[in-house]
């Protein structure tokens, strides 16, 4: 088969790159790949409900692609595309299947990646969480932030929203997302017995916003939050050695209680009845605004 003619197809919504071929009895064939995610470059092109067939016959193209899969889930009586149990390949959650509700454990395993459009959705039942070991790529935007609450409005839910346990945190992205009505919405767990259990790295993190939550934050790792917003909850850091650190720049902070055994760093921020427990002397505080 001999490659006859390139043609790029654009429209606004889409690029649809078409590579037409002939065959030896001179049947001209093509190579259409699913359209791109229109949310940047950290997302692969998606695909929903492609057979294995179809599959084979794109990977059989001029060029290859790789595709992340849509997530395909069931939904449940609250209206909701349900999560639970652990991914098998690198899953996107995407804002046509919004809203999401996870139940019980749903789980991101070491090497594989969940990323989730700006916009979208996600509802926590009761001690449900998402436990990530691989990576997790939630970025949304000023106009399209994504939301994490509660499945029962305004009332808190019992369970973590984000864990990450035994993950290289430096592979984490999270920006323009709002936590709210969790019993705890960051959850960096980290065991200084068993260096297996362990994470690496700084998780680090812009524009997200903590809305009546119970804990906020709560680590044993190094984390830094830029331009946050946070209210009627508690910052708990806890830190078993002396190396961990919290940075906060250019956030609000209203009514936040910190609960601390680490360095902790808060510039350019302003802060309305913030308190603190268990100060370092090596806590820097810097051109802050307090009421």
């Amino acid at each position: 088969m001999k490659l006859r003619r390139l043609m790029y197809y654009t429209t606004s919504a889409m690029v649809v790159v078409i590579f037409f071929s002939s065959n030896s009895y001179g049947r001209k064939t093509s190579c259409s790949y699913p359209e791109p995610d229109p949310y940047g470059p950290i997302y692969l092109p998606i695909y929903d409900e492609l057979d294995d067939e179809t599959l084979k016959s794109l990977q059989k193209c001029p060029v290859k692609q790789e595709f992340v899969r849509e997530t395909q889930c069931t939904i449940n009586e609250n209206g909701n595309c349900e999560l639970s149990g652990a991914i098998l390949k690198d899953t996107i959650l995407t804002l046509r299947k919004s809203p999401y509700e996870v139940v019980g454990d749903f789980q991101v395993p070491p090497g594989l990646k969940l990323r989730i459009q700006p916009g979208v959705k996600v509802y926590f039942n009761e001690d449900s969480r998402i436990l990530v070991q691989g990576a997790i790529k939630a970025v949304g935007t000023e106009t399209k932030k994504i939301l994490f609450t509660s499945v029962t409005g305004g009332t808190l839910s019992r369970g973590t929203m984000i864990e990450f346990y035994n993950t290289n945190l430096y592979n984490q992205l999270l920006e323009y997302i709002i936590f709210s009505y969790g019993s705890k919405t960051l959850f960096l767990n980290d065991n200084p017995i068993d260096q297996a259990t362990q994470n690496i790295g700084t998780l680090r993190s812009n524009h997200l916003e903590f809305i009546n939550n119970v804990k906020n934050v709560d680590s044993n790792n190094n984390i830094v939050l830029n331009n946050m917003r946070a209210t009627e909850g508690s910052m708990k850091i806890y830190a078993w050695g002396l190396t961990t650190f919290i940075s906060i720049d250019h956030a609000i902070l209203t009514n936040v209680q910190f609960y601390i055994n680490n360095t902790l760093k808060i510039e350019n921020s302003t802060l309305n009845n913030v308190g603190y427990e268990g100060l370092r002397t090596d806590t820097k505080l810097h051109s802050n605004v307090y009421y």
